[in-house]
């Protein structure tokens, strides 16, 4: 019998990030004791301002696949950062550091 490794689904956004993860409440569990803990309210601001660099090693422990560039990206498509369109235009172009 063959087994087949299901690939990692694409995570383009931070309501993805988070629901994959198990939501909120569960990345804010899973900072406990880390000596950066969060609550479950600032978990949701992510979905406004993106995930803070500092919390990105919790979002990768919680996700292994999760690249940092998955994370840039989806912190670019933040309505702080200009939205959904504008971010994945940049990194259809190339210009994912822009």
């Amino acid at each position: 019998m063959t087994v087949h490794q299901v690939p990692a689904p694409k995570l383009s956004s931070i309501q993805e990030i988070v629901r994959a993860c198990g939501g909120a409440s569960r990345v804010a569990h899973a900072s406990r004791g880390s000596g950066r803990e969060i609550t479950r309210d600032a978990v949701f601001k992510w979905y406004r301002n993106g995930i803070p660099e500092i919390h990105w090693p919790l979002v990768q422990s919680l996700l292994p696949d999760l690249t940092v560039e998955a994370i840039h990206i989806a912190n670019r498509c933040t309505s702080r950062h200009g939205g959904m369109s504008q971010a994945l235009q940049a990194h259809n172009a190339g210009d994912v550091a822009a």
